[in-house]
């Protein structure tokens, strides 16, 4: 037999309890002052309230109701028990609430893996809105470069990246999210700052700066390609890891730096953005996951993302 002191709350067994029916029940009366009130607000015959009543007023061993032929008034400790009651269903009802849509996988956690290029693009306001949507859904964030998102979503370390386009395999599927042109940055005191246009030719006399190969090796792909469909070979003076320490090279006027369009509303004001012009490559940012099953919350991710885009591609 378990140890009937693990069961009580001071002098009160929890075994003696009210149920929830009973709780139930209760509640209706209370809130109708009436038993035949409740009874067809439940839609249940009258004497069944009147019986659950009886016997929850039998185990706590005090009324909660005073009766008399023509009214019923809650008692003060009846008072006090609605009161705590309702509490205790509204709880009851988020906990359930809570629990199913854990269950259909709108609670949890997904980690997804982003470049500087999809930081800058729609992934951010697709993640703003999906969390508006799911606010028990946490989401983490990894800076990587696209091939080790690649790494990352093959051993399961993260359930998507935002990663260039051109980097995605037969391992992984994918979602295009936004297409880029290709802009320069340079230095705000730098003549070239007046042109509407750089071309390719004029590209490969201006000094350039670029990402690290390990984690710059897609985009410098891209512009490779850029590179071999115009003709042109470029000038890059120094490399850099990151995108906050290339963009002060730039503002330092030591080299442009080749990138896409959707920095230009987050740049300082000592780095200008210009077209470059008469070129067709791009850097494209796509939603990928492995090839492997997705959890309840990473398909729900999923769907929404693909709602979003779609929706965006027909306005």
């Amino acid at each position: 037999m378990p140890n009937e002191s693990l069961y009580m709350l001071g002098e009160y067994k929890w075994s003696d309890a009210p149920d929830l029916y009973q709780i139930r029940y209760f509640l209706a009366v209370a809130d109708q002052l009436s038993f035949s009130a409740a009874a067809k607000q439940l839609n249940i015959a009258q004497p069944a309230i009147s019986r659950a009543v009886r016997k929850m007023e039998d185990s706590l061993g005090f009324h909660v109701f005073k009766r008399t032929t023509r009214m019923v008034q809650l008692t003060p400790a009846g008072e006090i028990l609605q009161n705590d009651f309702k509490d205790i269903m509204n709880s009851l009802a988020n906990s359930i609430s809570e629990a199913r849509r854990s269950f259909a996988g709108e609670v949890g956690e997904i980690v997804i893996g982003y470049t500087n290029f999809a930081a800058h693009g729609p992934m951010s306001d697709l993640i703003v809105r999906f969390q508006t949507h799911y606010e028990q859904t946490r989401v983490g964030l990894r800076l990587l470069g696209s091939t080790e998102q690649l790494s990352a979503l093959e051993n399961g370390t993260i359930d998507f990246g935002f990663l260039l386009t051109l980097a995605c395999d037969q391992s992984t599927k994918q979602l295009v999210v936004s297409q880029e042109k290709l802009v320069l940055l340079l230095a705000a005191d730098n003549p070239l700052v007046r042109c509407s246009g750089i071309t390719p030719d004029i590209l490969s006399s201006i000094p350039l700066v670029t990402g690290v190969k390990k984690r710059w090796s897609t985009y410098r792909r891209v512009v490779g390609q850029l590179c071999e469909r115009a003709g042109i070979q470029l000038d890059f003076v120094e490399e850099a890891d990151d995108l906050p320490i290339l963009l002060r090279l730039v503002a330092s006027g030591i080299g442009g730096l080749i990138y896409d369009a959707s920095i230009g509303p987050y740049l300082p004001p000592d780095i200008i953005s210009i077209p470059i012009i008469e070129v067709v490559e791009t850097l494209d940012t796509s939603l990928a996951w492995s090839s492997r099953s997705l959890t309840p919350m990473a398909q729900i991710f999923l769907d929404f993302c693909r709602t979003e885009v779609h929706a965006t591609k027909k306005k």
